[in-house]
């Protein structure tokens, strides 16, 4: 239909809620692109991150949070004026990954090299708990209706669940290698992995 130039890779990206525009990280270039999907396609740069990872909108879509491996920083970008907001200082560096429960009131982090992954109550700026996981978490992905995490660990072919209400890791599942994904289905009571 149509091709933007950017002007950098892209890493990542990931549509808005609402559909009207996609955040495409430029990992090298430090940054990222707000681009509007509704003609002419109107692009808006943000800089100022460290090496921009994965990222996520908060579900009314005026927030956007960048996990930046570059630094121990959790970066929140206001998206209606295109700057950074504010930094959360993390207890690590190489912030890797982040999922939002769907009301968007925690997160929970994940670090480059680190078996930890950190609970936020992003309301607040309050950690809520720092996990120990499996070995090398991939990604978190979270439960339809809320209040959990499922976390394949591909450094030893496990699977966490991690549930906010209790603040810890509920249990620890046999996973398969190479995970890369966890799609919760049939009203939060089984989820896919594939591996």
């Amino acid at each position: 239909v149509s091709r933007l130039s950017l002007g950098h890779s892209v890493e990542h990206f990931q549509l808005a809620p609402d559909e009207s525009l996609v955040a495409v990280v430029d990992y090298a270039g430090d940054g990222l692109s707000l681009v509007s999907l509704e003609p002419p396609h109107h692009v808006r740069r943000v800089e100022g991150l460290a090496a921009p990872h994965n990222i996520v909108f908060a579900p009314d879509g005026r927030r956007l949070y960048i996990s930046n491996l570059g630094s121990d920083r959790l970066s929140v970008v206001d998206v209606v004026r295109g700057r950074v907001l504010e930094e959360l200082s993390m207890p690590f560096e190489g912030v890797t990954s982040l999922a939002l429960t769907p009301d968007g009131r925690h997160a929970l982090v994940l670090f480059s090299g680190r078996d930890e992954a950190l609970m936020l109550d992003l309301a607040s700026h309050r950690t809520m708990a720092l996990l120990m996981l499996g070995a090398a978490p991939f990604h978190a992905y979270p439960t339809m209706v809320g209040g959990r995490m499922i976390v394949p660990n591909n450094g030893d072919a496990t699977i966490s669940i991690v549930s906010f209400e209790q603040v810890r890791e509920t249990v620890r599942l046999e996973g398969a290698a190479d995970m890369t994904a966890a799609v919760p289905a049939w009203f939060d009571s089984l989820a896919f992995v594939p591996s």
